[in-house]
């Protein structure tokens, strides 16, 4: 440490004597850095009888520092975006493909499906950001697709030693003959409701309204 701890010496000498005696905090960083043998982006520059480290302090950083700092991503390499998908599940083939029309105009994917158990599948499969489930898909409700797939680990593991995490999934509900239940299950899971018919404007508010950030 001999050589280093005189640079770093002579160098935190000549800084103080500059401002009157007083020792700067970055000077007391540089003087550390040095005697733990990390000089890199330091200089002792002589001025007539004086010596002083070079402004470069400013690109001292912890080794810590250099190698969190080269796992960042390349600012001029543009970010791709993981593509959101959404479910639409109702048993009229001509809303589904009106739906998943409205859908896809907002740069989005739609899977269809016909059923209810169709719907369930699909979510247990694959990773949906959004459901848009017709409260009527004759085998079953779009509110009972809706609590299978939340509320599936605490069914199928009733006795685990964990309390079972719920699953998540942001969901429209629509409807032609909306029931009082269904509008207060709606409010009370903070999902979103639409009368059949609908205007495509407000099935892309809701779906803007719900993934927000995302499109």
């Amino acid at each position: 440490m001999g050589a280093t701890a005189n640079v770093a010496a002579t160098a935190g000498d000549g800084l103080r004597a500059e401002v009157g005696g007083q020792r700067p905090a970055c000077v007391r960083m540089a003087r550390g850095v040095l005697q733990a043998g990390l000089p890199t982006g330091f200089a002792v520059v002589r001025e007539g009888d004086r010596q002083r480290l070079a402004p470069p302090l400013l690109f001292c950083r912890h080794p810590a520092v250099h190698l969190a700092g080269s796992a960042l991503p390349d600012p001029m390499v543009p970010i791709t975006r993981q593509p959101v998908t959404l479910l639409v599940g109702d048993d009229d083939a001509l809303v589904r493909e009106c739906v998943a029309e409205i859908v896809r105009t907002l740069g989005l994917q739609a899977v269809l499906a016909r059923s209810g158990e169709e719907s369930l599948n699909i979510l247990l499969r694959q990773t949906i950001d959004l459901s848009i489930l017709d409260v009527n898909l004759g085998d079953m409700t779009g509110i009972e697709v809706f609590e299978r797939y939340v509320r599936g680990p605490f069914i199928a593991a009733p006795r685990a030693l964990q309390v079972p995490v719920p699953r998540r999934l942001p969901a429209i509900f629509m409807s032609s003959e909306p029931t009082p239940e269904v509008r207060s299950f709606c409010e009370a899971t903070g999902s979103w409701f639409l009368d059949k018919p609908f205007v495509p404007d407000d099935m892309r508010g809701a779906i803007r309204a719900l993934l927000p950030g995302r499109i």
